[in-house]
C-alpha cells in the first residue's frame, strides 16, 4: 500500500508558491523612469506622490482622514500596574481618525509607521489604543498610537509619520513630527 503524504518536497514547494504569490501582490508599486541620458531610475511611487502634512494638520490617506494632535516621548507605556519599559524610548503619538468612506474600517495601530533615515520603524501594538477598531462611515476614534525606538530616532530632524488607509497602503500620507 502507498502512503500518500505530502513530504518535504511537497511542502517546500507549498511555500516557494505562497512566497510568489506574497510578492505578486505586493509589488508593482515601483516605477521606472528614465532621463536624457537613457539611465533608467526606479522610485517607489506610493512614496513620491505622497503630500507632505503638518501635526496638526488634517493628512488625507484615501477615505481615511488623521490628524496626529501631539508627539511625545515616555519611558514606559501601557495600562497602570502593568506599564511595560521601553528598549529604548517610547514615542507616543496622539492620533485621531476618521473614516470618509461609505463603508466601515478596521484601524489598527499597524497602520502607521515611522520614518527617519532612510528606515521604517513599526507600531508596538501591545502598548497602543488603536488595536483592531472599527469605525463605521463619518464616524471617528482617537488613540496613543506607541512606537519603541531607539533614542537618537526621537531626536531625529527628518522624523515622520507614514499614515495607511489600510493593511496594504494603497494609499497613504506623511506628517512630519519636527518642525
Amino acid at each position: 500500500m502507498k502512503k500518500f503524504g505530502i513530504g518535504c518536497l511537497g511542502l517546500i514547494g507549498i511555500l516557494v508558491i505562497i512566497v510568489i504569490i506574497i510578492v505578486a501582490v505586493s509589488g508593482g508599486d515601483e516605477a521606472s523612469t528614465s532621463n536624457e541620458d537613457g539611465e533608467s531610475s526606479s522610485e517607489n511611487s506610493s512614496e513620491s506622490d505622497e503630500e507632505v502634512y503638518s501635526m496638526g494638520e488634517e493628512a488625507q490617506a484615501g477615505d481615511v482622514t488623521y490628524v496626529i494632535n501631539n508627539m511625545e516621548t515616555a519611558n514606559s507605556a501601557g495600562m497602570e500596574g502593568i506599564e511595560q519599559e521601553a528598549n529604548g524610548i517610547f514615542i507616543v503619538l496622539d492620533v485621531d481618525v476618521t473614516n470618509n468612506g461609505s463603508e466601515a474600517v478596521t484601524m489598527d495601530s499597524s497602520y502607521l509607521s515611522l520614518l527617519s533615515n532612510g528606515n521604517t520603524y513599526e507600531a508596538d501594538a501591545a502598548n497602543s489604543d488603536l488595536f483592531l477598531e472599527q469605525i463605521n462611515p463619518d464616524s471617528s476614534n482617537s488613540g496613543e498610537v506607541v512606537f519603541d525606538v531607539n533614542p537618537d530616532v526621537a531626536e531625529s530632524d527628518d522624523l515622520q509619520a507614514q499614515l495607511n488607509e489600510g493593511m496594504f497602503g494603497s494609499n497613504s500620507a506623511v506628517v512630519n513630527l519636527t518642525e
